[in-house]
């Protein structure tokens, strides 16, 4: 235990971390060329599984001021979901400041180093899509991140499958519509680092993490 005004006078920030013991950890690299992402997630629930879903980038701190990474970008998690009565997909949720209340109406981007939001996802809205989001970024910029899947189950046994998915490259979403984009979706082969409970980190690769293959 520190007094505050030790810990006001010692450091700049401070923030909370969230530790779920036994849920099973996902974290997925990406890059975004322009606003665009590498890839995006589609998620098939076959039972109620609870998820809390990240998006990070590089820490600035110690990084020269001509480093590109040196200032944030705006970042923001929208995740869609199956609406049956119109067989479209419509908005669940976007990320907010409070990784446990995202927002339906709030659609803002945040210049932070990570953005989270918790969801529960159910067989009857499957599948959902999990787009990986960033303000302004210049068509020729590249800029990294990490996608994250906290789940209570195990991803492949537990009643989720996780797919890898791409927009298509000769297709604009803003153009064609969102549907169409998700339709023209392409699979997408991904590495990604898988962690158990109470198991080291492992890296993995494939068109989805329940049909991946260990990387040795």
């Amino acid at each position: 235990w520190m007094e505050w005004s030790d810990i006001s006078r010692l450091f700049s920030s401070g923030g909370v971390c969230m530790v779920r013991r036994k849920w099973f950890d996902y974290r997925i690299r990406g890059f975004f060329q322009g606003p665009t992402p590498n890839f995006f997630l589609e998620v098939v629930a076959k039972r109620e599984v609870d998820a809390f879903l990240t998006l990070s980038q590089r820490d600035n701190r110690g990084l020269p001021g001509e480093d590109p990474d040196a200032l944030y970008k705006g970042l923001l998690i929208s995740v869609s979901r199956y609406h049956s009565e119109t067989d479209t997909h419509v908005l669940h949720a976007n990320s907010t400041l409070d990784p446990e209340a995202p927002s339906q109406d709030a659609c803002s981007f945040y210049f932070t180093r990570d953005v989270g939001m918790w969801v529960r996802f159910l067989p009857e809205h499957s599948p959902y899509y999990v787009f990986p989001r960033v303000g302004e970024n210049s068509a020729e910029s590249m800029k990294a991140f990490t996608l994250g899947l906290l789940s209570r189950r195990k991803v492949g046994k537990g009643g989720l499958h996780v797919n890898f998915r791409r927009l298509s490259t000769s297709e604009k979403p803003l153009e064609i519509g969102m549907q169409a984009a998700l339709h023209a979706a392409q699979p997408q082969r991904m590495s990604f680092q898988y962690k158990k409970p109470k198991r080291p980190a492992v890296l993995r690769e494939g068109v989805s993490i329940q049909d991946s293959k260990k990387v040795t």
